[in-house]
């Protein structure tokens, strides 16, 4: 059994989960532990994510899509910054904090992006602007 996360660490997923949600109001040193590229992309998504929300209950097609693209980056950036800590102590990680609901979750989302697209794209909004009218 090896030594406990020390808490406060990129090796305490609860932390780092933690870290990232608020990031915003943590500044421009909120994701010191990564490495300096992750920390950028953490700090973009902050932006991305209430953008794709944003798109998806206005229905409009390309949120799911970016919605994905944000999740994927999350998911790549998230498992880069705890790859060590996964090997080193895989079982840590099974619990419903950190990096599990988070993978999850971007299963979900990258499974059901492009049906919610379909879907979207399908609506035929007549309101949407350039859209055709239904013939009288």
């Amino acid at each position: 059994m090896g030594v406990p996360a020390a808490r406060g660490t990129a090796e305490d997923p609860e932390w780092a989960v933690s870290v990232h949600r608020l990031g915003a109001a943590a500044g421009i040193n909120a994701y010191d532990y990564a490495p300096l590229l992750v920390g950028a992309l953490f700090h973009v998504l902050l932006l991305l994510d209430p953008l794709a929300a944003l798109l998806i209950v206005q229905a409009r097609p390309g949120g799911p899509v970016l919605a994905a693209a944000v999740m994927l980056a999350d998911l790549i950036g998230n498992w880069s910054v705890a790859w060590s800590a996964v090997m080193a102590r895989p079982s840590a990680f099974l619990r419903p904090a950190g990096l599990l609901p988070i993978t999850l979750f971007g299963v979900f989302v990258l499974l059901t992006a492009l049906p919610l697209r379909r879907a979207l794209a399908c609506s035929g909004d007549v309101s949407a602007p350039g859209a055709r009218q239904p013939a009288r």
